[in-house]
C-alpha cells in the first residue's frame, strides 16, 4: 500500500515538472533569441525528465538509503533549475532565493551520497547463486 502512495505521488511530481516545464518555455517565447534555443531548452527540460524517470526506477527497485539520497538530490537539483529558469527568464528576482536553497540541499545530499559508506547494494543477482 505505501508503494503505491509513494508511486502516485512520483507520479505527481513527473506531470509537475513537465507541466512547468512547458509553461515556462511558453512563458518565456518573448525572450528567446532564435528558434535553436527554444529546441535546446526542450531537450534540457526532457533530459531531466528521463533523469527524473531513472532515478525513480532506481529508488522504487532497491528501496534503500542510498537510492533515495540519490532521489533527493536529483529533485532539489531540478527544483532549483526550475526556480532559475522562472528569475532568469520571467526576470523576479525573489526566486534567487528558492535557486540557492535547493541548489546548497541538492550539493549537500549529492556530497552525503559520495561520503557516507552506504551497505552494499545487490544491483545484478545472480540466478546460479539464488538456487
Amino acid at each position: 500500500m505505501e508503494s503505491k502512495k509513494a508511486l502516485l505521488a512520483y507520479s505527481i511530481v513527473i506531470i509537475f515538472c513537465a507541466v512547468m516545464f512547458y509553461e515556462l518555455i511558453d512563458l518565456m517565447s518573448l525572450t528567446l533569441q532564435d528558434v535553436f534555443h527554444k529546441y535546446l531548452y526542450f531537450s534540457y527540460a526532457l533530459v531531466l525528465l528521463i533523469l527524473l524517470i531513472i532515478v525513480g526506477n532506481y529508488n522504487f527497485r532497491y528501496n534503500s538509503i542510498q537510492s533515495t539520497t540519490s532521489m533527493y538530490f536529483i529533485f532539489s537539483l531540478i527544483i532549483s533549475d526550475l526556480f532559475a529558469f522562472i528569475t532568469y527568464y520571467l526576470d523576479m528576482d525573489a526566486f534567487y532565493y528558492p535557486t540557492r536553497i535547493f541548489y546548497i540541499i541538492g550539493l549537500a545530499t549529492l556530497t552525503a551520497y559520495a561520503v557516507l559508506p552506504f551497505r552494499q547494494e545487490v544491483l545484478f543477482k545472480d540466478e546460479t547463486l539464488a538456487n
